[in-house]
């Protein structure tokens, strides 16, 4: 697996348990709403194309669960790679043709957020929110002494 990042460093293996877990809360929602509006369409007697578009879209619910499992197992978790310099910021994820980098001055950075959500406090992880003007960067699921470490070579940059 060939990497731009030098030095770079991956995200720890609880954070697969949580992208799962988000994801199967998020199509779990997702396929009651459609099949309560299914079993309205029938209950109503609506045309009987709305019905046939709706489950297509239950299936596509159900098809993209299945991808998007095997995409965050072994996808998105190995090829994520971020690196903290000390005037940059380094972020790389994606495959072949869909591979994105990042760099971030630390100049450029206004703001910097570590939050953690009721998910992430299930599995002991943090999210780490980079503001500049133009976009805003996240980093999720770190721990919370390595999102700390941020935090303090950004601060030791911005007062030094």
């Amino acid at each position: 697996m060939k990497t731009i990042i030098s030095d770079s460093k991956k995200l720890p293996k609880r954070v697969v348990y949580f992208w799962t877990l988000h994801s199967f809360i998020t199509h779990i929602i997702a396929l009651i709403i459609n099949v309560f509006i299914i079993s309205l369409s029938f209950y109503l007697s609506w045309n009987k194309y709305v019905t046939v578009l709706l489950t297509v879209v239950l299936f596509i619910i159900i098809f993209t669960f299945c991808i998007e499992i095997i995409y965050l197992r072994y996808i998105k978790y190995n090829f994520f790679r971020y690196c903290c310099h000390k005037d940059l910021i380094e972020i790389e994820y994606g495959v072949y043709l869909f591979k994105t980098y990042r760099v971030i001055p630390t100049t450029k950075i206004y703001s910097l957020d570590i939050y953690q959500g009721p998910l992430l406090k299930k599995y002991d992880l943090y999210n780490i929110k980079l503001v500049t003007m133009a976009n805003t960067h996240e980093i999720e699921g770190l721990e919370l002494n390595e999102a700390k470490n941020i935090q303090k070579k950004l601060n030791s940059i911005k007062d030094g």
